[in-house]
């Protein structure tokens, strides 16, 4: 069974999508919908039946791993006015952040889409269209057919 991906600029595409792969005899569970957030895709996060991979839930998640990183966020806790590299706490707790991601999306979106089984090749394209507020739709089955036809005719930049 190999993943065929579809990218989506319209939710209510997506939906025609899914619902084009069941009435074709896709599984379910072969059917996983991967977005920025939950809150940019309300009719997919309101539909029980369909799996969404929010990659913010997955960053956070994955991101605890990441604290050793070189620029991964450190908070230190220093005593009021203690310099900390070249800065000084400030403010009531004494806690300053000393070094930081250049872009969490950056970060994150990628290897949250590999990590949940989208190839190499084709995590970077899909990291990005999801940044711009698109959906990936990610399919695998084994119907017959193709997949990649019912994604297109559906409205999907397909990727192979």
């Amino acid at each position: 069974m190999s993943m065929v991906i579809g990218l989506f600029e319209q939710e209510t595409k997506v939906l025609k999508a899914i619902r084009q792969l069941r009435e074709a005899g896709a599984d379910n569970d072969g059917i996983r919908v991967a977005v920025k957030n939950r809150e940019s895709a309300p009719l997919l996060a309101d539909d029980g039946n369909v799996r969404l991979e929010a990659l913010d839930e997955l960053r956070e998640v994955r991101g605890n791993d990441r604290v050793e990183d070189d620029d991964a966020w450190v908070l230190a806790s220093a005593p009021l006015g203690f310099p900390v590299g070249n800065m000084t706490a400030s403010g009531p707790t004494g806690v300053v952040l000393v070094a930081g991601y250049g872009s969490e999306d950056e970060f994150g979106s990628e290897e949250a889409l590999y990590n949940i089984g989208v190839p190499d090749e084709a995590a970077k394209r899909c990291a990005q269209a999801i940044n711009l507020g698109h959906y990936v739709l990610l399919a695998e089955t084994d119907i017959e057919g193709n997949v990649a036809s019912l994604l297109n005719e559906a409205g999907a930049n397909v990727i192979h």
